[in-house]
């Protein structure tokens, strides 16, 4: 290969030569400087904490789903579930788990749901029952929005029964009863209250 002559092609000669070599160093040094990145470490976890963790065996954002007998789907979520010691070498596994952050919903064969929502239940796997505690919602798809403080919820069929005073707030108007009951008779959901029942009727205004 013949060189060039003047002075000009020369430097435009080396220079072709010399800035990939210059390039390619630059790179190299790069890679050989750069640091690992650092992978997340989790959050420190505390011993009480960890103890916790190992004994109360905590499961966050469990569902639990099934049908019911009457043909209703019902799915349980909850923020938190744990069961309640036992479980260990030679013991048999707890039959109940309690949970917080707790919602339910009955979709039922007609079309219609029912959505339950607590603060904590305690889920009875021998009785098939979940019993809510603490500021117990229920909202149903025809419009029905009642409360109470403690609420038994059936797993394998459509009953729901309070155990104490319910306020309801209706289509029609407002009740108060002692005892509620949703279940299922025949082909028909009923919502029956009991114990002292007081009714406010106020319609609600045509548009």
């Amino acid at each position: 290969m013949a060189r060039p002559d003047n002075p000009h092609s020369r430097l435009v000669f080396w220079l072709k030569i010399a800035l990939p070599l210059v390039a390619l160093a630059l790179l190299s040094s790069m890679f050989l400087l750069a640091r690992s990145p650092q992978r997340g470490t989790p959050p420190p976890v505390s011993p009480e904490e960890l103890a916790a963790l190992i004994r109360e065996q905590r499961l966050r954002n469990p569902e639990y789903a099934g049908v019911t007998k009457d043909g209703a789907a019902l799915r349980v979520s909850a923020d938190l579930a744990r069961a309640p010691g036992g479980g260990g070498a030679g013991q048999s596994a707890p039959s109940e788990a309690s949970a917080e952050g707790v919602a339910a919903d009955y979709a039922l064969p007609d079309g219609r749901h029912i959505t339950i929502l607590a603060g904590q239940a305690l889920m009875d796997r021998a009785d098939r029952v979940l019993r809510m505690a603490e500021g117990v919602e229920i909202v149903t798809s025809t419009a029905w929005r009642l409360t109470t403080q403690t609420l038994q919820a059936a797993l394998d069929r459509t009953r729901l029964v309070s155990d104490g005073l319910v306020q309801a707030e209706a289509p029609f108007g407002t009740l108060t009863g002692g005892r509620m009951e949703i279940r299922r008779e025949g082909e028909t959901y009923l919502l029956v209250f009991t114990d002292g029942v007081k009714l406010i009727y106020q319609p609600r205004k045509q548009e």
